[in-house]
């Protein structure tokens, strides 16, 4: 079982995730069981455990409706989440966006600051020091690092609009910050959530991740991490093993990006994902899946199945039943619309017939089957009411963020920061969105994107060809010409053809294995 690795997908439904990683578990005796919620907001979950002892967003959209100040911090809602944006604009809230360039929303808010790339735990931290009245707690000792002038000097902010943003949070009577990628795929992204949690609670205000896949809250609470159960921590291993008349592993399994390129496994089962483009350092993730036995069950295409030893086709969302889980918490009915197409199966019946040839009967006749168990072994889902999993929050405690500061000055090999984005028109790896001609034609393709002035210097034309080089290598792309910062580079990550995590090295937070995909340094050779 250590040797193998399970990745589960937030595009499935609860009840296919909860019987997978039951398979990985009871079948084949495995913690090793993660999903693609690692790689986006997993310092979410984490933070909020740390900081309510639940790791799920506490409030619901229309929470915000009457809030007079929203900050937006490292996300693009106008494009990455149109459903909260649409909530952000019925509110007469002031809007300000704190982002390292402008982006679609940047045209929707009140106020734009331009911040320096990988310096949001400084900024926040240093606007609740300005407030911070002394206790005789250690968030006293910590915060006395964070002055303004920190704050000037890294997050590449005058004292007039630094005094600005403090008197802003200061007079607030509701604040509510909402982030997203941009704050937790960062080498430091739990201190980058962190920091806004203490504000928060400082503030007795809302924080609210924007998330991506319409399934990434409940592939987590259903059980697809390496370090906790369905059933909660380790400790109650030992109800699950009564329940599942079986024993089972009692030591914490390997991370996604860890299982594949830090400590490989031999073998690896991925359910609707595709590493070769989502992972960083992507040259060396080919030729680490080259060398394990993998397993590919999804429902589209995509560049696993050059790796792939054996592929199974899983049916989509329209042909089965279920549940998801939203970012609000909120557990939604799924309902098949037409039959499993040619050979395609729901996802938890390729499970439950693998097990069954491994010996282990699981049972299941139906996804309302599943899912009473879930409400049964998952505490959060033990009192659905209204349709929301458990969102109460059990304390309320800050978290220490120290500083350790950043480099002050660009290395002169590397003097760009790449950043990742996602485009309005296309989705994640762009298995499905690519599929879309309407939505094809509407993106701007394969192309990365840098400032006028930086393009001038280097005698860049729109649409010309040169190399991005990193410390992991180096990729030849497209360049266009756009309204971004100086020294700062876009690259979209949805396509095949322009695999920008060649160049991602691989760094990533240390607590919970998000890599760093934000705040990557970069030249440019023409």
């Amino acid at each position: 079982g250590e040797e193998i690795l399970f990745v589960a997908s937030g595009l499935n439904t609860n009840e296919d995730n909860y019987v997978f990683q039951r398979l990985a578990r009871q079948v084949f005796k495995s913690n090793n069981i993660d999903s693609s919620a690692r790689i986006c907001h997993a310092a979410t979950c984490y933070a909020f455990s740390k900081t309510y002892g639940i790791g799920a967003v506490i409030n619901k959209y229309d929470d915000i409706l009457d809030s007079d100040l929203i900050i937006i911090v490292g996300t693009d809602p106008y494009s990455d989440h149109p459903r909260f944006m649409s909530t952000i604009l019925k509110t007469k809230a002031k809007k300000i966006l704190i982002n390292p360039f402008k982006n679609h929303t940047a045209k929707l808010v009140d106020h734009y600051f331009e911040v320096s790339p990988g310096t949001i735990y400084i900024l926040f931290s240093s606007i609740l020091s300005a407030m911070w009245e002394p206790n005789g707690t250690p968030m006293d000792t910590v915060l006395k690092s964070y002055k303004k002038e920190i704050a000037m000097r890294y997050c590449n902010l005058t004292e007039e609009e630094f005094d600005w943003l403090v008197n802003q949070v200061k007079s607030s009577k509701k604040l509510v910050i909402t982030y997203g990628m941009g704050t937790t795929q960062h080498e430091h992204g739990i201190n980058n959530v962190f920091s806004i949690l203490n504000l928060v609670l400082f503030k007795k205000g809302i924080a609210f991740p924007i998330r991506g896949k319409a399934n990434i809250q409940g592939v987590n609470d259903v059980g697809c991490n390496p370090d906790s159960l369905p059933s909660g921590d380790f400790s109650t291993v030992f109800d699950l093993e009564k329940r599942w008349n079986t024993k089972l592993p009692k030591e914490k399994g390997r991370f996604y990006v860890e299982a594949i390129l830090i400590n490989p496994v031999k073998a690896v089962w991925i359910n609707d994902s595709n590493p070769l483009v989502s992972l960083p350092d992507a040259n060396n993730v080919r030729k680490a899946l080259e060398d394990m036995f993998v397993i590919y069950q999804g429902k589209f295409t995509n560049k696993m199945m050059e790796v792939a030893d054996v592929v199974l086709p899983s049916c989509t969302s329209f042909e089965k039943e279920g549940t998801f889980t939203n970012a609000e918490r909120k557990v939604q009915k799924l309902n098949r619309i037409i039959p499993p197409m040619y050979e395609s199966k729901p996802d938890w019946l390729i499970y439950q017939e693998v097990a069954e040839r491994f010996g282990h009967k699981f049972g299941y006749e139906s996804e309302e089957q599943i899912f009473k168990e879930i409400t049964e072994v998952v505490p959060a889902y033990k009192n659905i009411k209204d349709g929301y999993a458990d969102k109460s929050k059990k304390f309320e405690r800050y978290n220490l963020v120290p500083f350790v500061g950043l480099e002050e000055e660009k290395d002169k090999d590397y003097p760009f920061t790449l950043i990742t984005v996602r485009e309005p028109n296309q989705f994640c790896t762009g298995e499905m969105s690519r599929r879309s001609k309407t939505l094809n034609q509407a993106s701007t393709g394969p192309f990365c994107i840098m400032n006028k002035l930086d393009a001038e210097s280097l005698g860049i034309k729109d649409g010309d060809k040169v190399k991005l080089v990193s410390e992991a290598g180096e990729l030849e792309v497209k360049m266009r010409i756009g309204d971004t910062a100086r020294k700062v580079i876009l690259a979209p990550f949805h396509y095949e053809e322009m695999i920008i995590n060649t160049i991602v090295p691989l760094e990533f937070d240390f607590e919970t294995g998000t890599p760093n995909y934000k705040n990557i340094d970069v030249r440019v050779v023409k």
